[in-house]
Order: C-alpha cells, then sequence, then structure tokens
C-alpha cells in the first residue's frame, strides 16, 4: 500500500486556506459597512475607507492562491518567495487605486454628495465604529501572520506594508472625527462639509504609494527580465577569474527575482570530478559574487569533459594536476 506522506502538509495547507477565506470574508464584511455608511451619513471618506479595503482583500486573495498552488514545503535553503504573485498584485494594487481615484473624483465633484452635517451624537458612535474596526484589521493582521509563520523567509513584501497602510488610513479618518467634533463644538460645522472631501482626497492619493514606487519593478519581474548588463559583466569577470578552476564555460545566465538575484553558471568539469570537487567550485563562485551583489544565489551546473585527456596525456586537462 502506498503511503501518502504529504498527508501533514495537505491537511495543514487546507486548515490555512480557510482561514485566509475567513479573513478575506470578514474584511468585505468591513467593506460593505464603512461603504453603506458613507452612504447614509453622505461621508464620502468612510466611502473611500471601505473601498480600499479591497486592497487587503485582493492581497489576502493573491496569497490564497499562491498557497493553493503550493505542492511542497518551501526549499529553506534557497527561497526565491512568491515574488511573482506579489507582482500581480501591485499591478492589480494599481488598478484599484486608479478606479477608487475616479470614484473619489465622481463623488466629490461630480455628485458632490458631502451636503449633510453628522450630528455630534453621530460622530461620537463614528469615533467608537473606527476604533472597532482599526482593533479588529489588527486582529486579523495578527490571525494571518500567524497562518503564514513558515512565508517568513519566503519575503513576503508587502505583507508588513499593505496592513500598515489600511491601519493608518483608519488612524487618519479617527483623527479626522475628533477634528470634526471639534470645529462642531465651536459652532464651524459647516467648514467639515469641505474637510470630507479633502480627506477623501487625501485617502485616494495615499493608496498610490506602493504601487507607483513599485510597478514598474513588478512589471519587470513578470515578464522575467533579465539582470542589466553591468551585472553580467560583473559576476562574468568572478567566472573568468576562476578560469584555472573548469575546463570549459559553458553558459551564464543572470535575472532578478524581487530582491534576489539568481545567478545560474554552466561548466565543463573532468568526467571523474567527485561531487565533493564540484560543491567546492559552487561555494567558491558563490563566495566571490556574494562579495559584489549579497542579495544573490548561485546554482553551479556541470557538464562531464568528453574524456579526451584521459585518452592523451593528463597534460590536456587545463585544470588537472599531473601525477608525480
Amino acid at each position: 500500500m502506498k503511503i501518502n506522506t504529504n498527508f501533514e502538509f495537505s491537511t495543514s495547507k487546507k486548515i490555512v486556506l480557510r482561514r485566509i477565506i475567513l479573513i478575506v470574508a470578514i474584511l468585505f464584511l468591513l467593506c460593505l459597512t464603512n461603504i453603506y455608511l458613507g452612504v447614509i451619513s453622505h461621508q464620502i471618506f468612510l466611502i473611500i475607507l471601505g473601498l480600499s479595503l479591497l486592497i487587503n482583500i485582493a492581497y489576502c486573495l493573491t496569497i490564497y492562491f499562491a498557497e493553493a498552488n503550493k505542492n511542497q514545503y518551501p526549499d529553506y535553503l534557497f527561497q526565491y518567495g512568491y515574488t511573482k504573485f506579489e507582482s500581480i498584485f501591485i499591478v492589480i494594487h494599481f488598478f484599484l487605486s486608479l478606479i477608487i481615484a475616479i470614484i473619489t473624483f465622481h463623488l466629490t465633484i461630480i455628485l458632490n454628495i458631502s451636503t449633510i452635517i453628522i450630528r455630534i451624537d453621530n460622530q461620537l458612535l463614528l469615533l467608537g465604529y473606527i476604533f472597532f474596526c482599526s482593533l479588529i484589521l489588527i486582529l486579523l493582521k495578527k490571525i494571518f501572520d500567524r497562518n503564514l509563520s513558515g512565508t517568513n523567509d519566503r519575503e513576503l513584501v508587502y505583507n508588513f506594508i499593505v496592513w500598515k497602510n489600511i491601519l493608518i488610513m483608519f488612524f487618519v479618518c479617527f483623527v479626522f472625527i475628533s477634528i470634526a467634533i471639534l470645529f462642531y463644538q465651536a459652532e464651524k460645522a459647516k467648514f467639515l462639509l469641505h474637510l470630507d472631501k479633502i480627506l477623501a482626497g487625501l485617502l485616494s492619493l495615499y493608496l498610490f504609494i506602493i504601487p507607483i514606487s513599485n510597478i514598474k519593478n513588478a512589471i519587470d519581474i513578470l515578464i522575467d527580465k533579465p539582470a542589466s548588463d553591468e551585472i553580467q559583466f560583473n559576476i562574468l569577470s568572478v567566472v573568468v577569474e576562476n578560469i584555472k578552476n573548469y575546463c570549459e564555460f559553458r553558459r551564464l545566465q543572470v535575472r532578478s527575482a524581487g530582491k534576489k538575484l539568481l545567478v545560474e553558471i554552466e561548466v565543463v568539469l573532468p568526467y571523474d570530478f567527485t561531487i565533493e570537487q564540484k560543491y567546492k567550485l559552487e561555494k567558491r563562485f558563490d563566495k566571490q559574487i556574494k562579495d559584489i551583489y549579497l542579495n544573490s544565489i548561485t546554482r553551479l551546473y556541470v557538464v562531464p569533459c568528453n574524456r579526451d585527456c584521459s585518452e592523451n596525456d593528463q597534460l590536456d586537462c587545463p585544470i588537472r594536476k599531473p601525477q608525480k
């Protein structure tokens, strides 16, 4: 009978996926609640705050698909991360931010729905609601991080940033409502109509911080862009420097994977070289390349020679020492 050695992994993966879906469901509920409260209270900033939660939902779903398509435990020695998944998220983030910006413009300029001043008792309720939502988001982030504890070394670059940004937005809204209460008590509540529009505009612009600064790098990763000529030549110089340690150089490939630089070198070694000798050469390449690019991961691929050196004199081999 065949034993399923992946049972434990499959079971734990299903639990993680279910919890991510639960987090997405709660985020979606908060999203709808914020939009509903914004519509009935004519507060644009609440609508934008609710729509911004779609970005967190998009990120959670991105990690969900990454986890769902994972069919083995992480490689703890060489971890490349879910770079392409996060790159897809950056593109999605950009278009979601663009849509939210258009909605903000439509609500503030064209519809001008911010025409009602919320009574002070309702403002206090909103203040408590924003505080409650912030606590829920902090709890959801902790649950999300705990379920993905095995991804620490896989460099989920945007995990902390996405959750941090939405918490900052809720904090800003909390401060805004507190200021609104002060304006209301100072009998200058009419100014709140303009303050709501300003806050909505600032929130929608703030959503562009992540995608604008990262979208070019994300697109480069998605199209599997090779490293620049300068990087290629610097690494090639290391290969040439070690020319006495191998028979023949075949191929060099250097590409970027997020913050990692993936280096693949193919050389020819004597047919009877041991794995240990190959390993020493790989470690030598890895150390010298890391001296230049600390974020590099080097792979050495070895092809055996055609044994011409054994048929003739050993001196024909460029690296084998002659027998004494």
